[in-house]
């Protein structure tokens, strides 16, 4: 099964050379720009670079990373996207801890953990049984219902906040309605690019609308 999964993954970039040195160059530019960061900055991206090593290496046993521990793959990949994409431009801008800074860490997991299930549905055929996934323990139509209920957690905070704008409210309902579009439309067989280029690019596509509202607004 292993063996399987590596051809898949290797279908998905055939170029691995390619993106390994690209990689590589973007790496050594990482290091570079630390050189000009504030040093809280660079206190939470370690923090989160020792997460993203912890799923990747697997330190816990000979074969075990925290990607190969049961059902907590997706919860490390929420957590890390969560915090570099909101605490770290609340520390660089020297923002404060509020009440709404809570409700936008967790309205962001949520939509994080969402947007993960169509690649958690497009791989249940090659991830392995002790991996635990949702598609594994629920199957593929309660972990859709799942995605929605997150998708409704996601929703819910952006009115219980004390400061919000109407273009970003608008451009949150819309990108839910797009990831929830997805999220019924995954399965096992889905096709090559579904999960790996149209999913992925919903930052894309929220950023682009975000935009297009805030002319309009």
């Amino acid at each position: 099964m292993l063996s399987i999964a590596k051809l898949h993954h290797l279908s998905l970039a055939r170029n691995v050379r390619i993106i390994q040195i690209f990689s590589f160059f973007i790496f050594l530019g990482l290091l570079w720009s630390l050189l000009y960061q504030p040093f809280q900055i660079i206190v939470i991206a370690g923090v989160m670079a020792f997460f993203t090593i912890l799923y990747a290496v697997p330190v816990f046993s000979e074969r075990r990373s925290l990607r190969g521990l049961p059902g907590l793959k997706i919860f490390v990949i929420a957590f890390v996207v969560t915090a570099v994409t909101i605490l770290m431009p609340l520390a660089l801008y020297e923002l404060s801890f509020s009440r709404d800074v809570v409700l936008e860490l967790f309205q962001r997991f949520c939509l994080i953990l969402a947007v993960i299930l169509p690649f958690e549905i497009r791989d249940l055929r090659y991830d392995m049984a002790q991996l635990g996934t949702m598609p594994q323990l629920l199957g593929v139509s309660a972990t859709k219902f799942l995605g929605g209920i997150l998708l409704g957690f996601a929703l819910l905070p952006e009115f219980l906040k004390e400061e919000t704008e109407m273009d970003y409210v608008l451009s949150l309902l819309i990108v839910i309605l797009i990831i929830a579009g997805f999220l019924k439309r995954s399965s096992i067989r889905q096709s090559q690019y579904f999960a790996s280029f149209w999913v992925e690019a919903i930052p894309v596509y929220w950023l682009i609308i975000l935009l297009i509202l805030q002319k309009l607004f």
